[in-house]
């Protein structure tokens, strides 16, 4: 009814529904729908932060998909161009490994992501932040649901003190985080680009988050700790030459400690 045919669904979750469809012009498209209000948030998220993204893409072998947000009552849902490719992981596998020369068009990408000033960034993803990955709040969440109940069985209380006390001391640090900057969001196309997806928890939050984030993804739950290694020494070897005042190694601790206990 909202011009669609050849509706096809590709994944059901218990947040929302993925759909490949045509639409009245005949093209092919990815549709992300959910009728649960408290998800609509992250749809309208994923398109206003694929927008703020792409322009950083001008010049890399890196796409973005475009598309649109829509509301009626009782659902809303995101209107995707499709983009046929090879998924680089899929659910708990690496199913390719990126070569040098992909991670240096994603190092470019993070690179001018890492450089947007807060200046930059729109009010909806600054108050998102502040709301729901203040500091405080963080380390409040890292405490009771994965601290506490490591705290012996894996970690020391020594350790999970010093993981608690990283992560207070990351107030001072933020940036855009693409907040789901993993394997399984990246694809290899057709046209031999990359192409990333899944923004909707973008935000603005804690430095060097994405990185962090990646290596841990790729070393635990894909269970690729060579290969996630290479990576982070890729991504740390290019800020360092690129960046060399920027202290990433120090830094990546405050991250890497937040998802060290979240695991």
């Amino acid at each position: 009814e909202h011009g669609y045919h050849g509706l096809h669904l590709m994944k059901s979750q218990r947040r929302h529904h993925v759909f490949h469809a045509v639409n009245q012009q005949d093209e092919k498209r990815f549709l992300k729908a959910t009728n649960d209000p408290k998800e609509q948030i992250f749809l309208e998220n994923e398109i206003r932060a694929n927008d703020l993204l792409r322009p950083l893409t001008e010049g890399l072998s890196l796409r973005i998909p475009s598309g649109t947000y829509q509301a009626v009552d009782g659902g809303s849902w995101i209107d995707q161009e499709f983009i046929e490719g090879q998924p680089f992981a899929q659910e708990d596998r690496l199913l390719q490994p990126f070569s040098d020369q992909e991670l240096e068009v994603l190092f470019q990408f993070l690179r001018r992501k890492h450089e947007l000033r807060e200046q930059d960034i729109p009010e909806f993803f600054l108050q998102r932040g502040r709301t729901e990955f203040a500091p405080a709040a963080m380390v409040e969440k890292l405490e009771h649901l994965y601290l506490a109940p490591a705290t012996g069985p894996v970690l020391t209380p020594f350790e999970a003190q010093r993981i608690k006390e990283l992560c207070i001391s990351s107030r001072s640090a933020r940036e855009f985080c693409h907040h789901d900057f993993v394997a399984w969001n990246m694809l290899h196309n057709e046209a031999g680009e990359l192409v990333l997806t899944d923004a909707e928890h973008a935000r603005w939050g804690m430095k060097w988050y994405d990185l962090a984030y990646h290596y841990l993804q790729t070393r635990i739950l894909l269970d690729e700790p060579e290969e996630a290694k290479r990576q982070l020494a890729f991504f740390v070897r290019r800020f360092r030459e690129e960046l060399p005042n920027e202290p990433i190694e120090k830094e990546l601790l405050h991250p890497m400690a937040y998802w060290t206990g979240a695991c």
